[in-house]
């Protein structure tokens, strides 16, 4: 599975939407912009995350209820957590 079909897996098993979670990013950022202003951003998250900017996948994973996780081959595990309140995503 690629992280576009994780990604798409996660919406749904989450009972969630693109826009929802566009939403969830404009009440974010707190500037007075519309879920219309972040949903073209959270479409091309969604359908190519290698090609986009790291910051706007690491706050959809987040939004999802995640984590990104590296692990090295030859190293033990390095995780990076953040603790965030329960949020639900409409």
């Amino acid at each position: 599975m690629d992280f576009s079909e994780l990604l798409k897996h996660r919406i749904k098993q989450k009972g969630t939407s693109k826009y929802a979670i566009a939403k969830a990013l404009a009440e974010a950022e707190g500037k007075g912009r519309g879920p219309t202003t972040f949903n073209t951003r959270v479409g091309k998250v969604i359908n190519d995350p290698k090609g986009r900017i790291f910051r706007n996948l690491e706050e959809i994973v987040r939004l999802l209820d995640g984590e990104i996780v590296i692990r090295w081959k030859d190293e033990k595990v390095v995780r990076s957590r953040t603790e965030f309140t329960e949020e639900v995503i409409e």
